[in-house]
């Protein structure tokens, strides 16, 4: 069983799907996961890139298709494929820093559910924070919360 399935959801996003792959590959390194690429209905090349980057990572990368239209309904059916232990959903035009898994591994001992903070960085290049809980928290990367679900 792989220790994480990451979910990204794929509508229109044939310009960004690759750099969005490529770091969540990098991010992956050496740990035992999987990609579930959900095509939801899109009309570009998206479907096409996602074959092509599968076809390079045959062992990580899976292409799925998804005909009922909507993010969730894509969410939904990569939950119902992904054999990990645990699930990150991605957008597919949004890319992760080389750190972003393995950190996040790092706080699942004693937990079901994790949330975190993220970084918006704009086309001019400015950065924005945004938190899992305060607004005015600007340390993202350390802004975890860990919470114990289970029995």
């Amino acid at each position: 069983m792989p220790k994480i399935s990451i979910i990204i959801p794929v509508y229109n996003a044939e310009k960004y799907l690759e750099r969005c792959v490529n770091s969540v590959l990098a991010s992956l390194n050496e740990i035992d996961g999987e990609i579930l690429l959900v095509d939801n209905c899109s009309s570009d090349g998206s479907l096409e890139e996602a074959r092509r980057l599968e076809k390079h990572n045959k062992s990580i990368i899976s292409v799925l298709q998804c005909n009922t239209p909507g993010a969730s309904a894509a969410r939904n059916l990569g939950v119902k494929r992904a054999r990990g232990e645990f699930i990150w959903f991605i957008d597919a035009d949004d890319y992760i820093a080389p750190d972003a898994i393995p950190e996040l591994l790092a706080k699942t001992q004693g937990s079901d559910l994790i949330m975190m903070g993220a970084e918006r960085i704009s086309r001019s290049g400015k950065k924005s924070y945004l938190s899992a809980v305060d607004s005015k928290e600007r340390d993202y990367k350390s802004r975890f919360i860990c919470y114990g679900m289970g029995p």
